[in-house]
Formats: structure tokens, C-alpha cells, sequence
């Protein structure tokens, strides 16, 4: 097409055309050890040179003709231990493939396993931190229970007060029905008050009961946690398990690099080998490879199963983990609302303590005058 868009006239296609088959000719003829073809003998060849040239072509066909027949065994011969170390060859390209597909498997493997060191190293500092928090707050804990225990001591010792109290008003009623009216009036305000602050009594008792059943609920909780935490010990036995898989990983590398070694000096047998008769030879270094890899594969499907195991054990761990800490984030809401209740229930028990002293030495006064 080129020389087509080069040539302007109709005589330069034929030019063209004499040209190309010149050239052709040319490289027929230097095949056949022809030196002297010229474009004239193309154009206006003459007798002798054609007889010649007629010549050399019929020997060159004979000569071919007799000497394919000879060839021929041999012929079949290479082509058949070109085959064989073709299909070698690929036998070769298909082991190493395979242990490169292994090695960047354990690579892989290798990664993951690095990324869950790395995650049980960070439940390790959250276990510890949680470990130094519950013990704050079991030492928060007794101070609580002594308040505890003295709110119960004062509870007792007001209610013995306050049914001295009661005693001591029943007392003075009958003294004051005696008394002018003034006294029988002042009298039914006391009463009042004093069934007012009775009233109140029963209901801080009601509160007081129901603060008791809370820390026992709470006391429940945190012997849950205590459970909760033990089993937190068999992120150890994880941790351990993992180690003995890193220790299996490198032996698992070493044998891949002697199986390298192996195949390097498989390749070194295949380019020395120069006759047939090295097939068995070839056939049993195959054999050796994968009786090698056979090891190595259910190696590999065993770190698998272990990685698996490893990683189902600590998605439940970090679910627990989650779980306990929701569970001691409400109980130190409870411990923060019960230390401000227990705050509020002596300051009730101190009001009603320092009212019914006021009563008393108002009674006392009065009957006094």
C-alpha cells in the first residue's frame, strides 16, 4: 500500500510489481546457491541461463526430496524430546508455582498472625487496665460497705430514740388531756407532727430496704465480674497456642527453602540431561517434590484451622470483654447514685433526729411550766 501512495502512474505498478519478484527470486536463489539472478533474466531471460537456472532449481527439489526421507527419524526423534522436555518443563513451572503460591500463603498467614499479636498485646493493656480499675473499685467498695454498716447502726439506734420518743409522747398525752385547752391544742399539733414524722420514718425504712436489696444486686454483679475476669486467662492459653504456630511457620519456611534448594538442583539435572533414558530419574525427583509438599500442605490446612480457632476464641473474648464493661460502667452509676442516696438518707435520718430532740425539749419545757 505504501509504494501504491508512492507510485503516481500506471507503469510505476508494474515496475513495482517486477521489483517484488525480483526480490523474492533473490532470496529463493541464495538458498539454492544462486549468485547471479538479475532482473533481466526476469524481464528477457535467455535459453541458457533459464536451462541453468532450470537446473540448479530440479537438483536443489531432488536433493530436498532424497534427504526429507533421511531426516525424518531424526526429525521425529528431537521433536519428541523437544515434547517430553516441554511437558518437563511445564511439570517444573507448575511445582514452582505451587510453592510460590505456598509461600504467599504463609506470608499471608504470616501478617495475620502479626495483626493478632498485636490485637491480643491490646486486650492484654485493656485486661490490665480493666484488672487496676476493678481493684479500685473493690477498694471503693469497702469503704461503702462501712458506711453501709454504720447507716444500718444509726438506723437502729434512731428507731430505739424515736420509740422512746413514741413512749414518752404517750406519756405526756395523757398528762396533757388534763391541761388547760391551750395544751389540748398544742397537744393535737404534736400528734400530728409525730404521726407526719412516723410517716416519714416508714418511708425512708422503705428506701432504705430497697437500697439494701440494690447492693445485694450489686454485690451479685460483682462476683460475676470476678467470674468474668478468670476466664480472661484463656487469652494466655490464645497467646501460647500462637507461639507454637510461629514455631511451626518457621520450620514450615525452612522446609520450603530446602525444597527450593531441591528444585534448583532439579533444573540443574533437566539442562545436563541430554537423552531419553533420564525419564525414571526425572520421575522419581517429581515423586520426591511432592512427597515433600504433601507434609507441607497439611501443615499448612492444620495454622489454617488453628488461625481460625485462634480468631473465633478472641471475637467471643472481645465480645465478653465489651459485655464486662458495659456491666461495670452501670455499676459505677449504681455506686455514684447509692453514695449520693446514702448522703441524703443520713441527712434525713440527722433532720428527723435533730426534730424529734426539738419536740422532746419543747414537751419537757411545757410540762416544766
Amino acid at each position: 500500500m505504501e509504494q501504491q501512495d508512492i507510485m503516481s502512474s500506471c507503469e510505476d505498478f508494474t515496475i513495482i510489481k517486477l521489483i517484488n519478484l525480483y526480490v523474492a527470486m533473490a532470496q529463493i536463489y541464495d538458498r539454492i546457491y544462486v549468485k547471479d539472478l538479475c532482473i533481466t533474466d526476469i524481464t528477457s531471460p535467455g535459453s541458457k541461463k533459464v536451462r541453468k537456472q532450470a537446473k540448479f532449481l530440479a537438483n536443489f527439489i531432488l536433493y530436498a526430496t532424497n534427504k526429507e526421507s533421511d531426516i525424518e527419524e531424526k526429525v521425529n526423534e528431537i521433536q519428541n524430546r523437544a515434547k517430553i522436555l516441554h511437558d518437563i518443563l511445564e511439570k517444573k513451572n507448575e511445582t514452582e508455582e505451587a510453592i510460590n503460591n505456598n509461600t504467599q500463603h504463609v506470608k499471608k498467614q504470616l501478617l495475620i498472625k502479626e495483626k493478632y499479636i498485636a490485637e491480643i498485646q491490646k486486650l492484654q493493656s485493656k485486661l490490665e487496665k480493666n484488672n487496676k480499675k476493678h481493684i479500685e473499685l473493690v477498694t471503693r467498695m469497702s469503704p461503702a460497705e462501712e458506711e453501709k454498716q454504720k447507716a444500718m447502726e444509726l438506723c437502729g439506734t434512731y428507731k430505739a430514740q424515736a420509740l422512746k420518743l413514741s413512749k414518752a409522747i404517750t406519756e405526756l398525752q395523757s398528762e396533757i388531756v388534763k391541761s388547760p385547752e391551750e395544751y389540748k391544742k398544742r397537744l393535737n399539733e404534736l400528734e400530728q407532727q409525730q404521726s407526719t414524722k412516723i410517716e416519714e420514718r416508714e418511708i425512708i425504712q422503705e428506701a432504705f430496704q430497697d437500697k439494701k436489696c440494690l447492693i445485694e444486686k450489686q454485690q451479685n454483679v460483682l462476683t460475676f465480674i470476678q467470674e468474668q475476669l478468670e476466664k480472661f486467662t484463656e487469652i494466655r492459653d490464645i497467646y501460647d497456642r500462637l507461639k507454637k504456630i510461629k514455631v511451626q511457620e518457621v520450620t514450615t519456611r525452612k522446609q520450603v527453602d530446602t525444597l527450593r534448594i531441591d528444585v534448583a538442583e532439579f533444573e540443574r539435572k533437566l539442562v545436563v540431561q541430554k537423552d531419553h533414558n533420564k525419564e525414571d530419574e526425572i520421575n522419581e525427583i517429581q515423586m520426591q517434590c511432592e512427597e515433600r509438599l504433601s507434609p507441607l500442605r497439611s501443615l499448612n490446612a492444620q495454622l489454617l484451622s488453628n488461625k481460625k480457632s485462634c480468631k473465633e476464641k478472641l471475637e467471643e473474648v472481645q465480645i465478653q470483654y465489651n459485655e464486662d464493661c458495659l456491666e461495670l460502667k452501670k455499676i459505677q452509676n449504681t455506686i455514684k447514685k447509692l453514695e449520693n442516696e446514702t448522703a441524703g438518707l443520713f441527712k434525713n435520718y440527722q433532720d428527723l433526729y435533730n426534730n424529734e430532740i426539738s419536740i422532746e425539749k419543747v414537751l419537757m419545757e411545757n410540762m416544766n411550766n
